[in-house]
């Protein structure tokens, strides 16, 4: 609801739509805020439409600032002309949510591009080329039936060097199955903008890898829709808001354990993924260390599995997880992160380099599970450096994390022992009064 925040700016274009001829140079399109902002903010939008870069551009593309006191702004269009003949096309700005504001009504603009002339251009016969399971014809054009939906995905998401004018089956992250989209896989890869809701129409996706980037904005709800999505990866973008939609927590857990298996493939987790593509999605029985109910892990022992790589941070995203066991992994290192479920009863990370946070609260949480918790007998970096390097043979385990002067790690592990020595020290006054 637009008046649900008093004082805070409610954005929205002046119109919903405009005409513009191409010779016509730069169309700036307003946006207004009522009521004006009081400090600073910074507006975001998207750009979709049927125009293409050789049609137009817009400086700093995806955003617009917005001053104290001022209660307009707007996106210059720069149009660009040529001289050849062409349909209208369009360019579709849409504001989407961000600090210091919320998106009112029209929160779209589309701004239609009408050919001002030029050189008639001779167009060839059609033909229908049959089509080959690459998703593109026989002629090498693309004909994928979920390029449109997955266009609009790339650029309202911002996806960097990419080529609309590729194949689709050539575009970054994508996997493509006889001309269906089955895979996008852009974890980390710099993306900036937010999830358009046409995601929602790949309805044969299998595998959406958005984690660790830049995205904002409303997780759309349409990815609920997505029947065939197996693995769900959204984490590490902090300014994505909403929810996973519901239903869809086991497609997140089976891209943790996914990404577990990728950063560690040389230990014991090699052996996942490995069933027949017909089996089951969610069946994790023969997965060793893995415990399952109604498609949720629950449970994790991954002890002495040769790991080494810094993993604490996504196992956070295991909601349903009661049980974690980590140890005898001497190479493993990392911080355990505020985030981890607080449903866990069993904890085990004795025997590895992975730190506990000097946090009160999470200290008393571990101090809690009384002899569920076993901390690590070793000091412990405060982080684990990238590309952790196995320990060398016959060593004691000095390679992987390196712990600087000072001892680092031990404020926390001490912590923790005087929080589990309270928590003795209480229950047996209890005893005693009774």
């Amino acid at each position: 609801n637009d008046g649900d925040n008093a004082g805070t700016p409610v954005a929205s274009f002046a119109a919903a739509s405009s005409n513009v001829a191409e010779n016509a140079g730069t169309r700036n399109v307003t946006v207004n805020l009522a009521p004006a902002p009081q400090s600073a903010i910074t507006l975001f939008y998207t750009v979709d439409g049927t125009a293409t870069p050789n049609d137009f551009t817009i400086a700093n593309s995806g955003s617009v600032a917005v001053s104290s006191g001022q209660a307009s702004v707007t996106i210059p269009v720069a149009i660009i002309d040529d001289s050849t003949d062409e349909p209208a096309e369009t360019v579709i700005l849409t504001l989407t949510g961000g600090s210091g504001y919320t998106v009112g009504s029209p929160n779209v603009h589309t701004l239609t591009i009408n050919d001002s002339g030029g050189t008639t251009t001779t167009t060839p016969p059609v033909t229908t080329p049959s089509p080959t399971t690459d998703g593109t014809d026989d002629d090498g054009s693309d004909e994928s039936p979920d390029r449109d939906a997955l266009e609009l995905v790339y650029v309202a998401a911002v996806v960097p060097d990419w080529n609309r004018n590729e194949p689709v089956k050539n575009w970054p992250g994508v996997k493509v199955d006889e001309g269906r989209v089955t895979e996008i896989l852009l974890g980390d890869k710099g993306l900036s903008g937010t999830i358009h809701r046409d995601i929602g129409n790949l309805d044969e996706l299998r595998r959406l890898y958005l984690n660790d980037n830049s995205l904002r904005g409303e997780i759309p709800e349409e990815i609920g829709e997505l029947d065939e999505l197996e693995e769900l990866a959204l984490w590490g973008n902090p300014g994505l808001t909403g929810e996973i939609p519901e239903g869809f927590e086991s497609r997140v857990d089976r891209a943790v354990l996914r990404t577990l298996k990728n950063v560690n493939g040389d230990s014991a987790l090699s052996s996942w993924f490995r069933q027949d593509e017909d089996e089951t999605p969610f069946d994790y029985s023969g997965w060793e260390g893995v415990e399952a109910d109604d498609e949720r892990v629950i449970g994790l022992d991954l002890s002495n599995t040769n790991l080494s790589k810094e993993i604490t941070g996504v196992l956070s995203k295991l909601s349903a997880l009661e049980t974690l066991d980590l140890s005898d992994n001497p190479a493993l290192c990392g911080e355990l992160p505020l985030e981890l479920n607080r449903d866990i009863r069993e904890l085990d990370i004795d025997g590895t380099r992975i730190c506990v946070p000097d946090d009160q609260q999470f200290g008393n949480w571990l101090a809690g599970m009384g002899t569920g918790f076993r901390p690590t007998a070793r000091d412990c970096a405060a982080s684990c450096p990238a590309g952790v390097e196995e320990p060398e043979a016959g060593s004691s385990g000095g390679g992987g994390c390196s712990v600087a002067s000072g001892r680092p790690g031990e404020g926390a592990y001490q912590f923790v022992i005087v929080m589990l020595a309270l928590a003795l020290a209480a229950a047996v006054w209890e005893r005693r009064k009774n």
